[in-house]
Order: structure tokens, then sequence, then C-alpha cells
């Protein structure tokens, strides 16, 4: 049973889902300097820019737990219009948050080696904001929080795919919300050598997004076609990214996407990969890795394409899968997928892989 990716919402520095992804798709990118930071290279006095992605004409220069319900709030109300917003309002809901101390809000002290804890109280207040701001009674059905940096939106998917399987409920939104711009982040990520600046070509630009998908269960007699299919989920766990001296290698993305493949009984022979890669060294040497390893197991001997929204949007931390989602799901129903069926990949700068595997409603089996 394939849940079905019926509706789309975003909130991104290129706008909703439909504009946004038309404008990745033409190589449109809306990197400006950041307003509150400017970085200083080696041997120079005077200050340059520091590029950033920021939805600015949504955020307007909130910060914290405000920026992140800013952001949400406008991916709601790009998936429906207001009117369908009470219906959706009361599905249940999995959503995908930043690591709050990594962003600058901060938490009880007794939940600070706490994931789980730290995801849920974000969560909470994060969603309970936006349902209060769209004038939405809080949905009678349960809130479920992930955390887990890039692959956390993977573990909300898997989560409401297990549900929609064990028929819990009949549909659900799955989530995700990160900004990598809070002037707070920025210095702190500047100081840990982690952006890109004229001193490290390297490192990645910082960017902000919030996603919202509807997911629902296949049911005969269904009317409308869906977007695309969810054809299959693997979580996965890479001990070389807990040591620092020893970058991944992309073995344990590699197993993630050949169990998701098997699972989802999809074709091999033609692929698109739409990857978090941002532009860091550790991260271009997995997805190097990666493709050497997918060509050794006879993975994508009809043609390997990749895609980077990284590009378009810079590092939407733990939106970033929930992003890769929208540009494959939207290259699918524009017909720029030069493959039917496409894997999004994620891989968070702890141990965490995740493979998602996505299609078109009508394509074929292995």
């Amino acid at each position: 049973m394939n849940p079905r990716i019926t509706a789309l919402g975003m909130s991104s520095p290129l706008g909703g889902v439909v504009q946004a992804c038309a404008a990745f798709r033409a190589g449109i990118s809306r990197v400006a300097p950041s307003r509150d930071l400017v970085c200083r290279a080696e041997g120079e006095s005077d200050p340059q820019p520091l590029p950033v992605l920021e939805a600015s004409g949504v955020t307007f220069g909130l910060r914290g737990v405000g920026r992140l319900v800013a952001l949400l709030g406008e991916a709601f109300q790009d998936l429906a219009p207001a009117g369908d917003l009470p219906r959706l309002a009361e599905l249940p809901v999995f959503l995908a948050v930043p690591d709050p101390m990594s962003r600058g809000i901060p938490v009880e002290q007794e939940l600070w080696r706490d994931v789980p804890g730290k995801a849920s109280a974000l969560g909470t207040r994060v969603l309970e904001q936006v349902f209060e701001n769209l004038g939405l009674w809080r949905g009678r059905q349960p809130w479920h929080f992930f955390g887990g940096g890039h692959a956390a939106f993977a573990s909300a998917v898997a989560a409401a795919h297990r549900g929609l399987r064990q028929r819990d409920f009949p549909a659900c939104l799955v989530a995700a919300v990160d900004s990598l711009v809070i002037p707070e982040v920025l210095e702190a990520m500047m100081g840990e050598g982690w952006l890109k600046t004229p001193d490290n070509p390297v490192g990645f630009i910082p960017g902000e997004a919030a996603v919202v998908t509807l997911l629902t269960a296949p049911r005969s007699g269904e009317g409308s076609a869906p977007l695309a299919l969810l054809r299959g989920v693997m979580l996965g766990h890479e001990p070389r990214a807990e040591a620092s001296d020893a970058p991944p290698l992309g073995h344990a993305l590699t197993q993630c996407l050949l169990a998701a493949l098997e699972g989802a009984e999809a074709p091999r022979d033609k692929w698109v990969l739409v990857s978090d890669h941002d532009g860091e060294q550790r991260r271009a040497m997995e997805l190097g890795g990666l493709q050497l390893s997918l060509r050794g197991q006879g993975v994508g001997q009809g043609g390997l394409s990749v895609w980077l929204p990284a590009t378009g949007f810079g590092n939407t931390g733990a939106a970033s899968g929930a992003v890769g989602l929208c540009v494959a799901v939207r290259g699918i129903q524009r017909n720029h997928a030069p493959a039917p069926v496409m894997a999004v990949l994620s891989a968070s700068d702890g141990p965490e892989r995740a493979a998602l595997i996505v299609s078109a409603p009508s394509a074929p089996r292995t």
C-alpha cells in the first residue's frame, strides 16, 4: 500500500511550493547579504557580506520560536484554501523540528540531553501558536514531533507511513520547519567555520523553509489523481559520522537507498537522486561515495541524475528532506524528471541517514 501525496504547501526564500520549485528549476536564487552579520577574510580589513537565503517577506526579522511559527503558518496557508484548513487541522500531525538549543531557543535543563523531549517541547509551542494565529482549534488527533537534523523529516514520514499502513487513520499531515539565518545561529556557525565565506568556499549558505504535506491512504473509487505516490522510506545509521576525522563514504546512505528500493519494488536502471548536499566537503565525499557504490551495485545504469535543492534554498536543516520532497514531486508533476521514480536522500550532521522513494502515480514496478 503506497500512501498518496495529495497536497503540498511551502514557505521559503523562493516563495510557495509552485513558484519556489519553478524558480529552482529555472536556476533562480535569492541569495542576499545578511542584514545582521558580516565576515572578514584573513588579511583583509574591510568586512565582506555573508550570503544567506531568507524568507524575509514572511519572517519580518522575527527570531527563535516566532520565526518558526511565521514560516510554518505560511506553509499551511500555501497548502490549502483557508476554508479547508479547519478540516485538515483535525488530522494527525507529524512535525520535524530542529534542536532548539542549536537555534538559540532555551529549553528546560532536564531536556538538554533528551532529543525526543526537546523536539516535543519546541514542536508543541510552534504548532499551538500556528493554529492560534490561523484561527484553528487544536485537532482531535494526536501530534507527533521528531528531531535528528536533516533526517528528522524522513523520521516523521516513516511514522506517518506506518500509521497509514496499519489503518490507524485515513490521512495525516507531515510537516517540517527550520531556520538557520537567525543572527545568533549565524554567528555560532561562522565561528565553527561551517558557512560559505571568502575564506571558506566549501561551507554552506544558510537558508530557511517550512513544508506541510498531506498524505492519504489509497481508497477504492478515489476520484482525483494524487500528485505522487510515496513508495518507501528507510532510516539508517552512519557510524563514521560520529568521528570527526573519518568522513562518511556513503555506505550507510547506500544501504538506506537500496533497502528502500527493494521495499518499493521500484525500477533500478534510471534514477534521480535529490540530495541535501549543500557544498560542505564532508557531504560532497559522502555523495560521491554513494554514487560509486550505486554504480557498483548496478543501480542507475540507464542514467543517474543528481538534483541539489540547496543551490536554490540553501541549507534548510530539519526541513531539507521536506524541501527535497517538494522538488521531487513538482519535477514529476511538470515532467521535468528524467525518470518516473525519484529518491530523496537525507544525511544529518550526526549518524542519522534516510531515503524516501516517490514516484508518479502510474510509475512501473520491477
